[in-house]
């Protein structure tokens, strides 16, 4: 029988988190590449993939909770991957996969979410 709660999976001590405030890991079997970022609201962690197209949100902008994908601008909330804004008045893209993420003795845990609706909600 499956368990309810996701796997954790632990992604090491990532020194570029620390130093640049964010960091893409490979989590997972699948070696998802996910996007952790830091900022003073605390940890975050989504798939780096905007869901409207695809691109890499590793340079995207950060602004306390919210991340802006350069490519066409939409904004996500890092807490519950919901679209906050962007291209055109009425965004028209899936929010964002958000994982759980912690840090544990200086290491890095991400639990994957299975899908949007195993993602935290802020």
């Amino acid at each position: 029988m499956a368990s309810d709660h996701p796997v954790e999976y632990d992604v090491g001590h990532v020194e570029e988190l620390f130093s640049r405030g964010r960091a893409v890991v490979p989590v997972g079997p699948d070696e998802l590449p996910v996007l952790v970022v830091k900022t003073r609201r605390g940890l975050f962690a989504v798939t780096n993939r905007c869901p409207h197209r695809g691109a890499s949100l590793d340079d995207a902008e950060v602004s306390r909770s919210t991340i802006t994908c350069a490519l066409h601008e939409y904004r996500f909330d890092l807490r519950s991957g919901r679209v906050t804004g962007g291209w055109g008045t009425r965004p028209t893209c899936d929010p964002l996969v958000v994982h759980r993420v912690r840090l544990a003795d200086g290491r890095l845990v991400v639990a994957l979410a299975r899908s949007r609706a195993d993602s935290p909600r802020a």
